[in-house]
């Protein structure tokens, strides 16, 4: 069986096919790590500085509502580009109502309205904005919305007193880890942490156990968020940091599933049929070697590809990814939620790899496996191939059948060869569903196409070929 597995080793390094698949991997893995490096790493916030409020007065002449607009919106342009997209002041503009004070300005000074009350507070509260923008001190800025929330919280029903003292949490956030209201990382961990934690007040009074499934799934994304923000923000641990080594490992499986798996199906649809066309397959018979080693052999092989297709594509973003980025990120752990602990767990990047390569590892085997019985059984590489590429969009789009709640839908293999719920200890997609459940259901769908594959191979006539 050694001699065996040696051979189809060397047949599949040996092939020119796997040779160009590297060479297709490492522009792959290029083109990633470009579109990570250009769209991730500008942490700039694609906003429109031309910004549209509101028209209050729809019933006033049309085109002096349009005059209104058109001067509002100039203004408001020329304010924002007075600053560099993504510096404080410049979230800071887009965040307050820096345009809704120019527009109750102008339609004042313009005519369209005559409350001279809600201009002059305009007025006042915009000029207030320019002289907090000119002083550059955002700590100052931050320190006076604390006292504004504090005086608000004082008369505040009991639901908006809860959003207060969430946002005057904020600011008190801000100064303690220093994080400006400009672009960054930090900036962007913290919104998230604030806005999860408001949201999480909508489920306070709510029964869990009663929430439908969209709504428990949207709970679970809140308290995902909540908490992997909190602990990022405490431990000074970048969130959501895509543009870097780490991030790309940490995402490789969603990145580069399609390479691997054209790979796969590329050496398991051709392992046995290219004997056939090439007429290889006598030479190899009269090995003495029964038929079912032979093709055990082979399929063997087929699994170590998944190994070593993983393994090439791995290292090549380790290369790739230390020349975009370095590899300074990898020492930053990974944050992982786990929706029935409702905790996080946090790792190293390679734990996190490891873990998800053995979630999906079930799902790379059926597709293998399906590409290779058909290669066996038709004894053709171009329809192998297809079927194999047919299981995996197949696969795909297997989520449409989540509505349905029949019995058997449990038993569909496309819900149960993703193992990622049951590593990270999340609810499985379908009720019902459990480890055992997915392992056994796997097997029987993987003896259900190799049992048949085996016994036709046995008894197949190779004295036409």
């Amino acid at each position: 069986m050694i001699n065996l597995l040696k051979n189809e080793f060397f047949k599949v390094i040996k092939k020119r096919g796997f040779l160009i698949m590297i060479i297709v991997m490492f522009g792959y893995a290029i083109l990633t790590n470009v579109i990570y490096k250009t769209v991730y790493s500008d942490l700039e916030q694609i906003s429109e500085s031309s910004y549209q409020g509101e028209s209050y007065y729809k019933t006033k002449d049309d085109s002096l509502l349009s005059k209104v607009d058109d001067k509002t919106s100039k203004q408001f342009n020329k304010l924002v580009e007075q600053y560099d997209s993504g510096s404080w002041q410049y979230n800071y503009l887009l965040d307050n109502n820096a345009y809704n004070y120019l527009y109750e300005i102008n339609s004042y000074e313009l005519k369209l309205t005559d409350d001279k009350n809600n201009y002059e507070e305009a007025k006042k509260n915009y000029n207030n904005l320019l002289d907090i923008l000119k002083k550059d001190d955002w700590r100052s800025i931050v320190k006076q919305n604390k006292e504004d929330y504090e005086k608000l919280l004082q008369t505040a029903s009991l639901t908006a007193k809860k959003e207060l003292q969430i946002t005057i949490e904020e600011q008190d956030i801000r100064l303690d880890k220093n994080i400006s209201f400009e672009t960054s990382n930090k900036n962007d961990t913290l919104n998230k942490y604030i806005s999860s934690k408001k949201e999480l007040l909508n489920y306070e009074n709510k029964d869990l156990e009663k929430l439908s499934d969209n709504d428990l799934e949207n709970y679970e994304e809140i308290r995902r968020d909540y908490l992997s923000s909190e602990y990022a923000l405490k431990h000074n641990i970048p969130l959501d940091d895509y543009a870097s080594s780490k991030g790309i490992l940490e995402n490789f499986f969603n990145e580069y599933s399609l390479m691997l798996i054209i790979m796969m199906i590329m050496i398991a649809g051709s392992i046995t049929s290219q004997e056939f066309s090439k007429g290889t397959i006598k030479l190899l018979l009269v090995r003495p070697y029964s038929r079912i080693k032979i093709l055990l052999s082979k399929y063997i092989m087929v699994l170590i590809n998944i190994l070593m297709a993983t393994a090439i594509m791995f290292i090549i973003q380790l290369l790739v990814g230390s020349i975009f980025f370095g590899l300074d990120s990898l020492k930053t752990p990974v944050i992982v939620y786990s929706s029935i602990k409702d905790s996080i767990e946090v790792m190293n990047v390679f734990k996190y790899f490891a873990l998800n390569f053995l979630s999906c590892l079930p799902y790379f085997i059926i597709i293998a496996t399906l590409a290779f019985c058909a290669s066996t059984l038709f004894c053709n590489t171009s329809l192998a191939i297809v079927i194999g590429f047919v299981g995996f969009v197949i696969g795909n789009i297997s989520s449409l059948l989540e509505s349905f709640k029949n019995w058997w839908v449990k038993y569909v293999i496309f819900f149960n060869w993703d193992f990622t719920p049951y590593i990270f200890n999340n609810r499985p997609p379908i009720d019902g569903l459990n480890l055992n459940f997915s392992i056994v259901t796997c097997l029987v769908y993987l003896l259900i196409m190799l049992i048949p594959t085996f016994i036709i191979f046995k008894r197949k006539d190779i004295n036409n070929v």
